[in-house]
């Protein structure tokens, strides 16, 4: 909902008319002002000192719908338990939930050519879901919602757990069937029957919880898919306050078992919470509550067989893992059975468990990683039986027969940090490893927890295959580059008694699952659908790709087209996306370039980062940074650059993106002070005008900063139009494009004068062969310019000192700097100087000759300013006063916030101003993006404020709610709309 605020003007009066011409006609001869200001580069908490101001910053820089739980150990069960999974397959329809949108249905009949049939979109965090038919309940946690607070007398934003039951049958117009929202976070669910049952955790700390930890239980009846009712709701309060926050669940037909940890002096054990749900219709009954031994840290360790419980757990990794077993009497009767120790020769942890049938297995793992085997024929004697030692360790466990198939880790693995083992426990007494394979370079993991695995982890026993979703470290083909992270459905075969490491789907984003449909792999990640075909299987070929999220890092808008750069962390992959001009967030690109980075030749490491895009015409221009080592045998001859090259693209076919040229510019980014006594501006070290692309540089040495011309003109052929100097001063700052001008400053010192100095105004002619105008002496920093009319506007500086604590300097909204080197850290009361600057808005005339003060105008009052930004019409400031003092009863700061926004029409020569009550747009606001009369403020994470001042003496204010999961940080206006990169969250468009 968006709502507007309109606010009054007052106009300052000019200090005095300039004469421009004497009595008679006769021009009157005027002289240049001599403008001396207050050095604002020598100290502040700006970052940036005299000596190092100019210098580069150096920069390092399984397939079917409700997927069972795998055990058959409940021979009795009637019903079937099902589990909620992130992807569903009915018949020919896909369903997939993406951590960054929401649920996307697609259409599988040709998985060569997969279709998005709807998508609906939410900004929660999705949990998982169960389909029935064409509904979807999905589970969602961090559910953002206002509510009124009563106490506070205002709006205040809260999260909770909810499921959603979601009308798919229109997959382009889903329905909301029903909501049910549910304090604390989805632990997890299963499904018995027409029954839903959810187990969430309440911290005490969440929305609507009572204060205290517990566990509640509930049950819905979707029997009419299309009215799903709540049954019952069962509320478990945790036995102390030192007890774990998540629970494990395991179940049958007849019970549910929660598992949770509690801490003590003489270990860790657990309590596994029973609820009866033998009566089908959602009746939930608190039953026992039995204690463990140990930590329960997964579901795995917990299992009823028959009419026994057991569980293997262990109180800390000095002690032996223990077997527990209980009979099971009923649901609030559980009468321990029998136990018994597992024998471990050295101090180590249990990492993961499984049963089947009478038979257990437990791993646990130091620097190698034991398998034991345990018989439960008889429950009242559990008896270790056999051991095998291997390397790494295993973190799920899925048993067939007489094998076992196991996810593990073993990071001293120089072929890989995972692997997949196939173990031989035909002879329980000696179990034997058939076959071990490594994959998924360093630091690789999968992205489940140990409660879920086995839902990424696809058995395909007709197919005689395996699908492994992992991301790891993967290095280049030059070992001693740094490489990059991968992710990835790795594939292997299974045969007898034998594995085979075969190729990899790759996936963008990080690999969650992996199924198979019509004789295709499918993979899914959080940002895209894939389709492979396996014929091959050491070189799985992608058929079709499908978004199910738009990944947009930064977009710029050419002709009749938007141009999107996507950026993949997990694939290290740098996307161009050509999207049309009237829907800049569409999930299907028309056209696509991948701006990856070569693989590197020789002895050396190269690596690209695009920093920024911009288009002119027909073209966008892609501007990367490039870091590059390189050296000999022997690692003689070391040598490492770093540079940026151009990339030129023609999107004129939106279909066919081209690249036209690349071009490589000496030198690295020579980065200046973008904030100046307190003063943030919009400068960069590279602009683009017209034609041109100017870029401040550094050499390799780092003795010359160099200015560096690229001529646009022809983007099949670019090149560097000129390499110039800049002038020479004490400081230099970045560029900026005023008035179709690239300008930029410098100063100088003041001799005799130590602390002032005089700034001067830079300007960069781009018609014909580039070169630096005459440098003109004015008060300041010039952060507005008007070529036409000759006039510019700066932001001065003035310094004093005063005496004062710490606290009283640190508070001042004028604070600059304070002097440390007299500081008594045993004396809080203790004066000493504390630097305060201010600044006062020069407004004068330019010409050949110099500049020429028109007036000088104070508007800060007894507030400071924190940053200004500059169009060719407006300026936008915030001002603040907020004060803080410091609670010592409550540990705690207390901030009295006073914030303005103010407001000048430099088009007019009066420079009429306005000033808003920052309240308007919360406590802790900031400017984002200005263009033209109208600027973005960014409010908090979930606002942006609108602030449009084309009449200034009616300026208008709006305010535009953003999804919860991020703030617009690197905003584009664009006409009346504002653009709001999102990164994997996509595109936000907010209209004025």
């Amino acid at each position: 909902m968006t709502s507007s605020l309109r606010f009054s003007t007052f106009t300052l009066a000019a200090l005095s008319a300039l004469a421009l011409s004497a009595c008679g006609g006769a021009e009157a001869e005027r002289t240049p002002g001599d403008f001396i200001s207050d050095n604002p580069t020598g100290g502040g908490d700006d970052y940036y000192g005299e000596d190092d101001i100019g210098a580069a910053e150096e920069t390092g820089d399984s397939g079917e719908e409700g997927a069972g739980t795998g055990e058959d150990d409940n021979g009795g069960d009637t019903l079937e338990v099902l589990e909620a999974d992130i992807v569903q397959i009915v018949g020919d329809t896909l369903y997939a939930l993406s951590s960054y949108s929401g649920l996307t249905v697609v259409d599988v009949t040709n998985p060569d050519d997969m279709r998005s049939l709807g998508t609906w979109k939410t900004d929660a965090e999705p949990f998982e879901m169960y389909v029935e038919g064409d509904q979807a309940f999905v589970m969602f946690n961090n559910y953002y919602f206002w509510t009124w607070d009563e106490e506070f007398d205002e709006w205040s934003e809260n999260s909770s757990s909810r499921l959603v039951a979601l009308d798919a049958s229109d997959p382009a117009n889903i329905q909301v069937r029903g909501e049910f929202t549910l304090p604390g976070r989805i632990q997890d669910s299963r499904r018995v029957g027409d029954i839903l049952y959810l187990v969430t955790m309440e911290d005490g700390w969440c929305w609507e919880c009572d204060g205290t930890q517990q566990t509640v239980v509930t049950s819905l009846d979707i029997s009419d898919t299309s009215n799903p009712v709540v049954v019952e709701q069962l509320s478990l309060p945790s036995p102390g306050d030192s007890w774990d926050w998540e629970r494990s669940v395991e179940s049958t037909s007849e019970r549910i078992y929660m598992a949770s940890r509690t801490w003590a002096w003489q270990g860790l054990g657990s309590i596994i919470d029973v609820v009866d749900i033998s009566a089908g219709d959602g009746s939930l009954v608190a039953g026992a509550q039995v204690p463990v031994d140990g930590s329960v840290f997964s579901r795995w360790q917990m299992n009823e067989y028959g009419d026994v419980l057991r569980v293997i757990s262990q109180s800390d990794w000095s002690t032996d893992p223990k077997i527990e077993t209980w009979t099971i009497e009923s649901s609030d009767s559980f009468v321990p059975l029998g136990s018994g120790d597992i024998n471990i020769p050295v101090p180590e942890s249990l990492r993961s468990a499984r049963f089947d049938g009478d038979r257990a297995y437990a791993i646990t793992a130091e620097q190698t990683d034991p398998l034991f085997t345990i018989d439960l024929s008889d429950p009242a004697n559990p008896q270790q039986k056999g051991e095998l030692e291997i390397p790494g360790w295993v973190y799920h466990m899925e048993t067939r027969d007489d094998r076992i198939l196991a996810l593990g880790y073993d990071p001293s693995n120089a072929a890989g940090a995972i692997n997949v083992s196939l173990f031989d426990v035909s002879d329980f007494d000696a179990p034997a490893l058939r076959k071990r394979v490594h994959f998924g370079g360093d630091w690789a993991d999968f992205a489940e927890d140990q409660n879920r695995i086995h839902k990424a982890f696809t058995i395909l026993d007709d197919e005689e295959l395996l699908l492994v979703p992992y991301s790891g470290w993967d290095w280049s083909s030059n070992y001693e580059c740094s490489g990059s992270y991968r992710s990835g459905v790795q594939l292997i075969d299974w045969m007898d008694d034998d594995l085979t490491l075969r190729g990899v789907a790759p996936s963008r984003g990080r690999a969650r699952r992996a199924l198979l449909h019509k004789q295709r792999v499918l993979t899914v990640s959080d940002l895209q659908l894939a389709s492979f075909d396996f014929s091959d299987r050491d070189a799985p070929v992608s058929n079709d790709d499908l978004m199910l999220a738009v990944q947009v890092d930064d977009l710029v808008h050419s002709d009749d087209v938007w141009v999107r750069i996507s950026r993949d962390w997990w694939t290290n992959n740098q996307v161009l996306e050509i999207v049309d001009g009237d829907d800049p967030t569409a999930s299907e690109p028309l056209g696509v370039i991948n701006l990856e980075a070569p693989e590197d030749e020789g002895m050396g490491c190269s690596w690209r980062w695009v920093e920024d895009l911009f288009a002119v015409g027909d073209h966008v221009f892609v501007v990367e940074t490039v870091y590059a080592e390189s050296w000999d045998e022997g690692y003689e001859n070391y040598d490492y650059k770093q540079y940026a090259r151009l990339v030129s693209v023609d999107v004129s076919d939106p279909t066919n993106p081209m690249v036209d040229d690349e071009l490589d510019i000496p030198g690295s980014p020579s980065w200046g002070p973008s904030s100046l006594g307190n003063v943030v501006t919009s400068s960069k070290w590279m602009v683009n005008q017209g034609q041109s692309l100017v870029m401040l540089t550094t050499d390799d040495d780092g003795l010359s900063n160099p200015v560096q011309v690229v001529d646009l003109s022809n983007p099949a052929a670019l090149e560097i139009s000129a390499t110039l100097e800049r002038p020479e001063g004490q400081t230099q700052g970045m560029l900026s494009v005023l008035s179709d001008t690239v300008v930029s400053w410098h100063t100088e010192p003041v001799e005799g004068q130590p602390g002032k100095v005089r700034f001067y105004f830079d300007r960069l002619d781009l018609d014909g062969q580039p070169a630096w105008a005459p440098a003109v002496n004015v008060p300041g920093i010039v952060v507005a310019y008007d070529a036409d009319a000759g006039r510019l506007v700066t932001v001065d500086f003035e310094i004093e000192t005063i005496q004062a604590t710490t606290d009283d300097c640190f508070s001042h909204p004028k604070y600059w700097q304070i002097d440390w080197d007299e500081y008594d850290w045993e004396n809080e009361d203790q004066l000493l100087d504390c630097q305060l600057i201010s600044h006062t808005l020069e407004h004068l005339e330019v010409d050949g000759q110099g500049a020429y003060l028109i007036e000088s105008v104070e508007f800060e009052g007894d507030y400071g300013l924190e940053q200004l930004f500059a169009t060719d019409t407006r300026i936008f400031a915030k001002l603040d006063r907020t004060s803080w003092t410091y609670d010592e009863n409550e540990y705690d700061y207390e901030y009295e916030y006073d914030t303005k926004l103010s407001v000048f029409d430099i088009s007019d020569e009066a420079l009429p101003r306005t000033e808003h009550d920052g309240e308007a747009f919360g406590h802790w606001w900031q400017v984002n993006a200005v263009s033209g009369p109208r600027a973005v403020i960014r409010e908090d994470y979930t606002s942006l404020g609108l602030v449009d001042a084309s009449d200034v003496e009616q300026v208008e204010i709006q305010h535009s709610a953003l999804p919860g999961w991020g703030g617009c940080y690197s905003p584009v206006i664009e006409g009346d709309k504002v653009y709001c990169p999102m990164g994997s969250r996509g595109l936000e468009v907010v209209e004025w």
